[in-house]
């Protein structure tokens, strides 16, 4: 029925005429029949479509419309609500990995989740297979149904690469027809004007000519689909009643049939072939799509495709013409949606409406108005625009495939996939292909932000099936990371096969990797050179660095204490963890690898100190201690030889250099001590002897080894307390020394000695040379 707008912006349905098949309302009621427009001061219109929401202007011709009863869009098909199958881990001290799984050939770091098939209590007791991504049989959870007949399956596994701690991850999901398909019932609503045709009106774009063919190629769509046998199509054209394309009536027909009978689709082709005429009389053609789409009563979803270029145009109604058509075709379009029946829209190339005059160059509504009034027509967000012909195509490709997903047991469905938190991503792109004998044309979108793959606009129907494809590294630099236990690579994974049942979610198996770890062994070595080890440490503590990090903030530095007893001069110490703060228990593990899958080098880079040692690295593990040398002190005391300290002496000290090393005489003036010597040879020299003493006529030679032992005149000489202590006696003037005396006597004896020597060799040449003069007389 028409409906009439009062200028208070109020509406009422009017009466048809008794005969059902007139294309005419009996009467509309206005304000007047001329150029009257309704109050601006008394009603609005606001679009809701897939643009931006529009008021208009306020010198622009405005109405109220209400609301369609139905709130919201009508779904084809409910949603089925599938019983998740859970997944099942174990938690212990390796970690958590799968409780039932299975391992790729010849990996030795990952393990997946088994498959299960429909109906069976156990899982799939698969333990191992390639892992080739090319195999769509194995390791499948299946839903609805067994192998072929599942209506959906879904798997995830991993798998090693070439590079230690990077995996291979893959999810598939296979798709089928709905078991339980309710048929659908859709009408065309073709605008069969003359402003379709190519003229110089509409620089010559054939409009007609791409709904003829997108028409085609929607039909097309369902029979190659396979699912022709449950898609009522019929068609409705439309222009204006007289003598043009759709006869008296002004509109032409094909009766609602399944697509799949014989001659149909034909049929449809065939109307849509002759030249469109006559004018745009909107309110008829979709009330006779409705008509249509009513009379069937199947309870089957309805909906309805409205295919036109332009606003609607005036019709006459009891020798009255209707110039404003827009309020009458909106009320009809009310009616429609409030009846259940699913209405989409697409205008083609619109433009202005000049109005009542006919006159191209006024503006009655602008592009914009006209815009916003069409997609009121629509049920909410399924109105658009085509700005070319090749618009118009596209549009009914994507319907066609709308439809059929509707079909799908995966219909616009999703994928949640969030990284687990021991793991990174090695890209920010995930692969999508399609694997199934009948190929995806439109993939689905995958992003990966936020730490999570996100899979959107998944629609799988028979023999249809997606793998998506990505990389994660095993993060192995920081400080909690344990080696060889197990880590979940993702958090709960789930797949939503319909998101018209957005709550019903099914989970993916979550695979689990784990990565290596080494040993570290220590030494110390110890080396004294007196003997003496009792100022050893019980322990000593290495500073060791890790280097080969490739993550800002993560750690580089521990420590390790090795210990080891007095008798031991080697100490040595494994070890797979170090201390993260000095004196610290052990907390940071020792991965064999970082994040890249490059091996980390660790080498101490710093013993703490060992008091009275010097310490020496000899490789990246092992760090040798030599005990540092005391210097010696010399004391020098002078005695007369009987054990009487005498005074008055002095000493001079020198090393091998000739330096001299200056000494320090006691109170008395009878000991002389010097400080500081180290390893090496020193000459003591007696400057001046005590008053009546004879002094020493050569110096005396001291060496200090580097074992700490010395040596005077090349005799050995106890050290006692690092002092060396050395008693020199002289002798007073006049006699000899006695024999036995302690310190320098022997100097006075051998002198006597040379003495009476010299006096008897020469008497022996006195007497040679007096008897060979004899001779010679």
């Amino acid at each position: 029925m028409p409906l009439t707008v009062s200028e208070d912006g109020k509406t009422s349905i009017l009466s048809e005429n008794s005969n059902d098949s007139s294309t005419e309302p009996s009467s509309v009621t206005k304000s007047s029949t001329e150029n009257q427009n309704v109050s601006d001061s008394k009603s609005t219109v606001i679009a809701e479509s897939n643009e931006t929401t529009t008021e208009e202007n306020d010198d622009s011709p405005s109405l109220l419309v209400g609301q369609s009863n139905v709130s919201e869009q009508v779904a084809p098909f409910a949603a089925i609500n599938y019983t998740n199958i859970t997944p099942q881990y174990t938690t212990n001290s390796s970690g958590t990995y799968p409780t039932n799984s299975w391992t790729p050939t010849g990996n030795q770091t990952v393990i997946n989740h088994q498959g299960k098939t429909y109906g069976s209590v156990n899982w799939d007791g698969n333990t191992g297979w390639s892992g080739n991504p090319d195999d769509v049989k194995n390791s499948y959870i299946e839903y609805g149904g067994k192998g072929s007949d599942a209506e959906f399956a879904i798997r995830k596994y991993a798998k090693e690469t070439n590079t230690p701690g990077l995996y291979d991850v893959y999810l598939n999901v296979r798709g089928n027809k709905q078991k339980d398909i309710k048929p659908v019932d859709i009408v065309l609503v073709v605008d069969m004007s003359g402003s379709m045709e190519p003229s110089e009106s509409n620089n010559y774009n054939d409009r007609a000519g791409a709904i003829r063919t997108g028409v085609s190629q929607f039909l097309k769509s369902i029979k190659d689909a396979g699912i022709d046998n449950y898609i009522n199509v019929g068609l409705v054209g439309f222009s204006s009643p007289g003598e043009y394309v759709t006869g008296a009536n002004g509109y032409i027909e094909v009766p609602m049939q399944s697509v799949a009978k014989d001659g149909h689709v034909d049929d449809i082709n065939k109307m849509l072939s002759p030249k469109f005429s006559g004018g745009t009389f909107t309110q008829l053609g979709t009330r006779q799509g409705s008509k249509m789409l009513q009379a069937d009563t199947s309870g089957n979803q309805k909906m309805m495709i409205l295919l036109t270029d332009g606003v609607p145009t005036s019709y006459n109604v009891g020798g009255n013409t209707i110039r404003d058509t827009w309020p009458a075709t909106l009320g009809e379009a009310k009616m429609i949606k409030d009846s259940g029946i699913e209405l989409h829209a697409l205008g083609i190339q619109l433009g202005k409406d000049s109005g009542y005059t006919n006159n191209s160059a006024d503006t009655y509504l602008t592009l914009q108005q006209v815009r916003a009034r069409m997609g009121l027509l629509a049920s909410p967000g399924l109105y658009q625009d085509a700005s070319t012909t090749q618009d118009v195509q596209n549009y009914l490709e994507s319907k066609a495939k709308n439809v059929v997903s509707e079909f799908n047991s995966i219909n616009n469905g999703s994928i949640i996939d969030p990284i687990g938190s021991q793991f990174i991503y090695n890209s920010t792109k995930a692969e999508v292909r399609s694997v199934g004998s009948t190929p995806v044309t439109n993939l689905p979108t995958s992003t990966i932000t936020n730490n999570q793959l996100n899979v959107s606009g998944l629609n799988l129907g028979k023999d249809q099936e997606i793998q998506l494809h990505y990389q994660v590294r095993l993060n192995t630099e920081t400080s909690d990371f344990v080696p060889n236990k197990w880590y979940q690579m993702n958090g709960e994974t789930t797949l939503m096969p319909n998101d018209k049942n957005p709550d019903n979610k099914v989970n993916f198996g979550v695979p689990s990797a784990k990565g290596e770890g080494i040993q570290l062994d220590f030494k110390k070595i110890w080396e004294e050179y007196d003997n003496d080890k009792s100022q050893r440490p019980s322990s000593v503590t290495y500073e060791v660095t890790r280097s080969q990090t490739t993550i800002a903030n993560v750690w580089k530095t521990g420590f390790i204490k090795v210990e080891g007893s007095q008798d031991q001069d080697t100490w040595a110490k494994s070890t797979n963890q170090l201390a993260s703060v000095q004196n610290g228990d052990a907390n940071l593990w020792l991965p064999k690898y970082n994040a890249q899958g490059v091996n980390f080098n660790y080498k101490i880079s710093n013993e703490i100190k060992v008091d009275g040692y010097d310490g020496t690295q000899v490789d990246d593990t092992t760090f040798k201690n030599i005990k540092q040398f005391i210097p010696l002190r010399l004391d020098v005391m002078k005695e007369d030889g009987s054990g009487k300290k005498i005074s008055g002496a002095s000493f001079k000290l020198v090393d091998e250099s000739g330096m001299e090393i200056s000494g320090i005489a006691d109170s008395e003036g009878s000991t002389f001590t010097f400080n500081n010597l180290k390893a090496g040879k020193y000459t003591l020299t007696e400057v001046k002897a005590p008053d009546g003493y004879v002094i020493l006529k050569h110096p005396i030679q001291i060496e200090v080894l580097k074992d700490g032992s010395v040596e005077v005149d090349n005799k050995s000489v106890k050290v006692e307390n690092h002092t060396i202590k050395l008693i020199v006696d002289n002798q007073k003037k006049g006699l000899l020394p006695s024999t036995g005396g302690s310190g320098r006597t022997g100097y006075w004896i051998m002198s006597s000695i040379f003495i009476v020597l010299m006096a008897i060799l020469g008497g022996y040449y006195w007497y040679r040379n007096r008897k060979a003069s004899k001779k010679k007389i």
